[in-house]
């Protein structure tokens, strides 16, 4: 990572995008196919190749939420990430993935209960949290864990 500069995944072609950190805030366009890098909701990361880039490739974290659509607690915390989403950004990257559609990435993740959170930073998992949570409990579980990569 060159200094001031970091590298953003899109959500929508995964493109690749360097921007200098100062410029997050602004939500800046993919150089590629002119959509919103930000745009305060989670990216649905629906394949595992898409899934493996931004844990790859973004240089700030991705906070996935792997969830089920049988699980009342997936319903749940998916209702609060959806919302978390717009506060948490640009500082991480949101995503979601749905479990039971990937469940050969599921199983390499060791992702065992939905709900589960998963925050990765160039594909190391720095933390990790099951069950349900409500938007003040996911914001100060987040929120310590994404700064403490920033600094």
């Amino acid at each position: 990572m060159l200094e001031g500069v970091v590298q953003v995944v899109c959500p929508h072609c995964d493109h690749d995008n360097r921007i200098p950190r100062e410029r997050l805030r602004e939500a800046p366009p993919c150089v590629a196919c002119g959509g919103a890098l930000f745009e305060g909701r989670p990216a649905p990361l629906d394949d595992e190749r898409r899934f493996d880039k931004h844990v790859r490739h973004n240089d700030i974290p991705v906070l996935a939420l792997f969830h089920a659509a049988w699980s009342a607690d997936s319903s749940a915390l998916h209702a609060a990430f959806e919302r978390a989403a717009p506060q948490l950004e640009p500082y991480a990257r949101l995503a979601t993935v749905g479990g039971a559609a990937l469940p050969d990435l599921a199983g390499r993740l060791k992702v065992v209960r939905y709900p589960t959170l998963l925050l990765l930073h160039h594909e190391r998992e720095l933390a990790r949290a099951t069950g349900a949570m409500n938007l003040a409990q996911l914001l100060a579980w987040a929120r310590p864990r994404i700064a403490a990569v920033a600094a």
